[in-house]
């Protein structure tokens, strides 16, 4: 109803049994108001991401320690060996230089891909800058680890 608030509660089902975080979407679609008859209807809808954790999960604020990197030519091979999803922005800072490679933002647990570097620098990365983001989307310090 128009102005009123709706609360959601998710509930896991007893069988469905957790060892690491996962991603789900939930997807909300309003409905047009009986009130709006003779006026304009406008549909909102939200596609929300959320991370299922469970509670013999530790809180960890730092996920992304956990990733490896590998160079392997001019490919940058990053698995997160963790049971935590880590999200970060797009852009994997090479260093030392001032160039940059994108990547995906949500790195599930187990998951491995690479990215391709530039080819002028690749034989230069000695290390990566990332720059993590919490669980809802805020920018937090970056940081640095060696290849």
């Amino acid at each position: 109803d128009d102005e009123k608030k709706q609360q959601i509660r998710v509930v896991l089902k007893d069988s469905v049994k957790l060892d690491k975080q996962r991603m789900q979407r939930i997807n909300f679609l309003s409905t047009a108001s009986a009130m709006a008859e003779e006026r304009a209807r406008i549909l909102i809808g939200q596609n929300i991401p959320m991370i299922l954790s469970t509670t013999d999960l530790p809180l960890n604020t730092t996920p992304g320690a956990g990733l490896t990197f590998c160079r392997t030519g001019s490919s940058l091979s990053v698995e997160n060996p963790t049971p935590y999803i880590v999200r970060l922005t797009k852009q994997i800072d090479l260093l030392p230089g001032k160039e940059s490679v994108e990547q995906k933002t949500d790195i599930l647990p187990g998951e491995k891909f690479s990215v391709a570097l530039p080819a002028a620098s690749a034989d230069n990365v000695k290390s990566v800058r990332l720059h993590p983001v919490t669980r809802y989307g805020i920018l937090i310090t970056p940081y640095g680890t060696q290849l």
